[in-house]
């Protein structure tokens, strides 16, 4: 096999190349950057041209000897990603089954050019293990979702071996731990992913202000001014006067802590930078959790400048970790700024979303009596009910909603190993519908995205329609 030697094919503009044991599919635009270099084990490394300082979409093949099985391979390679990049979060975790067995991974992880979004397909056959890495700046993924799909797609194993491929470097004596109901209900062998949820808990550097103080800062923010100085220079306008200075004097001292505002009440260039979205916000939204009985919230404002302002409650890892029948949760909120291509990334983190291996069967009806009783406490499932409804019954509920000005509530449920379902009422009973992590994670992107960009969303086990969801959050 003539290994890096691009074939024609079709549509135009489409080519082929083989790397190793597979071919795959890419732009014909997209060419090697591997400038001249053949690094023992990889096979591929191709990207299109991009303008200075942005990350461009990138497509790595990389392949290793390997005796072991694919969910060694699954559980390495996760184990590799989590440890080797920066504030790596596992998405989903997906079996293949085309061209050989394999699984379909998909994270998001942190750079200097910013938040990066990879799909990895891993396959591993007759000896070898091939790893096709395909790469976009977060905020690009809505350009470059399906792109990414069709190319997975076209991926053929042609079989024969890599050139010099170098042993993969560990393979352990024994199988990972599997996912017992999910094996015994697919017939295959699945690793355990339920484990990751503990250990992706959501980060922020902001401080925790009180309700008081969030409200002297939006203040503050719509009165602020920005004063153009001779020198070219410019200062920030506005304050406060000497009876609010007095009322607000502890709410004040917060802000000063936190480095948002001067002792006048003026903002500094950070207070007046974070309060810029509540200034010329493009819209919010808000995303409420609920367990037994607590909630908490997760505010975003998205403004026209791609800022975002996040005020966070405790989060879903927090709440799932707490003592049940507990006293509500405190309403301080840690305040944040990010860009905005990173809020969908951080709002999969404060919300739990990561893998599992979604029910075969499903969707499933219950009364609406039975599931809120289920929501305030673990309980039975409801007579008569099939296995994977019981499984779910059975694991740690976390119910979550988005509200959004002019859109209906949309509702879901986080279930433990039993993965993310919509949560949408019909005919007087409630539908949980299985809904795969990386689908939750796109319907989070679409909400988030940026007014007139259009968010791709995985056609395989794509979610409900949203609007059944109206009313489910009360």
């Amino acid at each position: 096999m003539d290994h890096g030697t691009t074939r024609a094919s079709t549509p135009p503009a489409w080519a082929r190349v083989d790397a190793g044991p597979v071919s795959i599919g890419h732009p014909e635009h997209w060419t090697d950057r591997r400038n001249g270099e053949r690094p023992p084990g990889l096979e591929l490394l191709l990207a299109p041209d991009a303008a200075p300082g942005r990350f461009a979409p990138t497509l790595v093949v990389a392949v290793n000897s390997f005796d072991g099985t694919v969910p060694q391979l699954s559980t390495l390679t996760l184990a590799g990603n989590r440890s080797q990049l920066h504030a790596c979060h596992v998405l989903a975790v997906d079996a293949w089954d085309r061209p050989v067995p394999g699984r379909r991974i998909e994270i998001v992880h942190r750079m200097s050019a910013g938040a990066v979004h990879a799909v990895q397909l891993l396959l591993a056959h007759e000896g070898q293990a091939v790893t096709v890495t395909l790469s976009c700046a977060e905020a690009d993924l809505p350009e470059c979702d399906a792109l990414f799909r069709r190319m997975l797609d076209e991926v053929r194993w042609e079989g024969g071996p890599a050139v010099d491929a170098p042993p993969f470097g560990f393979v352990p004596d024994r199988d990972p731990r599997f996912e017992e109901f999910a094996s015994a209900q697919t017939g295959r062998d699945l690793e355990e992913l339920s484990g990751l949820a503990g250990s992706q808990p959501y980060h922020s550097k902001g401080p925790w202000l009180a309700p008081d103080t969030l409200l002297l800062l939006q203040r503050l923010g719509d009165s602020a001014q920005v004063e153009a100085l001779p020198d070219g220079g410019h200062r920030i306008r506005g304050g406060l006067g000497r009876l609010e200075l007095g009322a607000s004097a502890a709410a004040l001292a917060q802000l000063e802590s936190a480095g948002l505002a001067e002792p006048g009440g003026a903002l500094t260039p950070s207070g007046f930078t974070v309060t810029t979205p509540l200034r010329e916000a493009d819209r919010s939204v808000r995303f409420a959790t609920e367990r037994e009985g607590r909630t908490s919230l997760l505010q975003l404002w998205l403004g026209h400048d791609d800022g975002c302002l996040v005020l966070a409650g405790p989060s879903a890892l927090e709440q799932m970790a707490a003592e049940p029948g507990g006293a509500a949760w405190t309403d301080r909120q840690q305040i944040d700024f990010l860009h905005a291509g990173e809020a969908p990334a951080a709002v999969a983190a404060w919300l739990g979303i990561g893998p599992a291996w979604a029910p075969s069967d499903g969707p499933y009806a219950v009364s609406e009596d039975a599931f809120r009783a289920r929501r305030d406490a673990v309980g039975a499932a409801p007579g008569g009910a099939p296995e994977a409804l019981q499984h779910l019954w059975g694991q740690p509920w976390l119910f979550w909603w988005i509200e959004s000005p002019g859109q209906d509530v949309v509702a879901y449920l986080t279930a433990g190993s039993a993965g993310h379902f919509r949560v949408v009422r019909q005919g007087g009973r409630i539908v949980l519908d299985p809904t795969a992590s990386r689908n939750v994670y796109r319907h989070l992107c679409q909400i988030l995205a940026p007014a007139g960009v259009r968010r791709s969303l995985d056609s395989q086990g794509a979610a409900a329609d949203p609007r059944g969801a109206t009313g489910i959050a009360g």
